[in-house]
């Protein structure tokens, strides 16, 4: 984890989620099961995918470079949803 949520980024910006350092080219999976409701770049996120939980959760994942799931797709715990880049910065993902 390089950062937490409440630290500030090298911008000032407070963190709303948190920033983990991956391997190149690392599978991004699905961190619960539930619904994609979102995926594709959106603003200095960059490309990203949002799953709809069960209770009314969502997760944020961004950061990915290579997205492999749709949006109304179910998906489960562990299920690949994706890939980091090759190289950093591409292999921080972002967590909300």
């Amino acid at each position: 984890v390089t950062k937490r949520f409440g630290q500030r980024d090298a911008e000032g910006n407070v963190v709303r989620g948190i920033r983990i350092q991956g391997r190149a080219g690392a599978t991004v999976v699905a961190p619960l099961k539930g619904q994609v409701v979102f995926t594709g770049p959106f603003l200095d996120y960059g490309r990203m995918v949002i799953i709809r939980h069960p209770g009314g959760y969502h997760s944020l994942l961004a950061g990915i470079r290579q997205i492999r799931c749709v949006p109304g797709q179910m998906v489960v715990e562990g299920e690949p949803i994706g890939s980091m880049g090759e190289r950093a910065p591409a292999t921080e993902l972002y967590l909300e």
